[in-house]
């Protein structure tokens, strides 16, 4: 056994007696961490997306030329089908 996969038997172990002392399961006490912790409603990925962008001062014209870059790289000849 690694010293990673003893650490992560032990850290489990831990969270186990903890969980068991407030009258929990492992995945019940996991569970009702996640719950806290996790955002209210769904997670939307491109809104996300979009608040990193604007957090690190992405514009639509980098946007605009990123697609522009791709489409003059992109190869235009169509895929050879798969043949069984």
């Amino acid at each position: 056994m690694t010293q990673n996969q003893t650490d992560l038997s032990t850290l489990h172990a831990n969270a186990e007696v903890f969980f068991r002392s407030y009258g929990l399961s492992f995945s019940d006490g996991i569970n009702a961490l996640l719950k806290d912790v996790r955002p209210a409603g769904k997670i939307r990925a491109g809104t996300s997306m979009a608040a990193i962008a604007r957090r690190n001062g992405l514009t639509i014209d980098d946007v605009l030329a990123l697609e522009e870059a791709i489409e003059d790289t992109r190869d235009k000849e169509p895929v050879e089908p798969l043949r069984y």
